[in-house]
């Protein structure tokens, strides 16, 4: 299960709780933007520069546009309520 996510050493990376308790873990996707501030959740649904981009009734929580180009945001959609996952939107190329 998915908690959170952030850039580290300029590469995305996740915290994970799995079978050997709390993990971070870093993948090889190149982060070379983090807006936090472009996103927002309004009634569960996620927002980027006005336009609502969501219309699931799954729990979302942390958007961030990554790279100008894409929105990750951690999704319980097929889990467990709660028992999240890292999605990704395309905002360029939908």
């Amino acid at each position: 299960m998915v908690y959170d996510y952030k850039v580290v050493d300029g590469k995305l990376a996740y915290g994970a709780l799995g079978r050997n308790g709390d993990e971070r873990i870093s993948t090889t996707i190149p982060i070379t933007s983090f807006d936090e501030s472009r996103s927002i959740l309004i009634d569960n649904q996620i927002y980027v520069d006005g336009l609502q981009l969501t219309y699931t009734n799954e729990l979302k929580k942390k958007p961030v546009v990554v790279n100008n180009c894409e929105v990750y945001y951690l999704g319980d959609r097929l889990s467990r309520r709660g028992a999240f996952t890292l999605k990704k939107i395309n905002i360029c190329n939908p």
